[in-house]
């Protein structure tokens, strides 16, 4: 299992970890992503990108795509 700040998957979807510089709404609970918070950025082959709380990520695609904590910054590791 490697942790890196971005995956790419089979089929185009990329997942990015970012820090929000400017409020955003999450596509899972919608609601707000304050700025300066963590957030986990969908982006697919085709269309508009995504942005998720690490948490509601990890709720709907953590079957694919696990969230962890190092060293106080988040990354991305495949299941």
């Amino acid at each position: 299992m490697t942790c890196s700040k971005a995956v790419r998957l089979p089929g185009g979807f990329r997942y990015r970890v970012r820090r929000a510089v400017k409020g955003h709404r999450c596509y899972g609970c919608r609601g707000t992503i304050a700025a300066g918070e963590f957030y986990v950025e969908e982006r697919p082959y085709r269309g508009q990108p995504r942005r998720y709380h690490a948490r509601c990520f990890e709720a709907e695609l953590g079957h694919r795509v696990r969230v962890v904590r190092a060293g106080g910054e988040l990354c991305l590791a495949t299941a």
